[in-house]
């Protein structure tokens, strides 16, 4: 019992429930990180990508690199984004200290995107420094 109960303390002390206030300004910057593609708004991603963030693209088979100044700039562009999709909270994880990871899921009515979003605060500010996607299209 008492083996369960160590167990349960340190899945509790390393997996935060969501609504966890010290989590929630990495959580709405996850968010708006798929919001600010969908409304292909580059200006505000700009603002919460660091400038050496790095995204992995899993699609079919194939994992593409993208670097964070490319990704932007293809949302400037309109070559990315510019659909709509619902955001769904799968799971937040405190690393540690001031690192969290979390995975969305953002469906529109073309594709199935399962982002896992990491994130790390820098004066004072939650800053996307990978972002891993695996992208599946809606079947009809």
């Amino acid at each position: 019992m008492k083996m369960i109960l160590m167990f349960m303390m340190s899945i509790m002390a390393t997996y935060w429930m969501p609504n966890d206030e010290a989590l929630a300004d990495a959580i709405k910057t996850a968010k708006d990180f798929v919001v600010f593609v969908d409304e292909n708004d580059a200006t505000s991603l700009e603002k919460i990508v660091h400038t050496e963030m790095m995204q992995f693209a899993k699609i079919g088979d194939k994992l593409m690199p993208f670097k964070g100044s490319d990704f932007v700039k293809m949302v400037a562009d309109k070559k990315l984004g510019g659909t709509p999709r619902e955001i769904t909270l799968k799971s937040v994880r405190l690393i540690r200290g001031e690192t969290v990871d979390v995975v969305l899921q953002a469906v529109s009515h073309e594709y199935d995107f399962m982002y896992q979003i990491s994130l790390a605060k820098e004066s004072g500010k939650w800053l996307i420094v990978t972002v891993l996607s695996d992208i599946k299209p809606i079947k009809e």
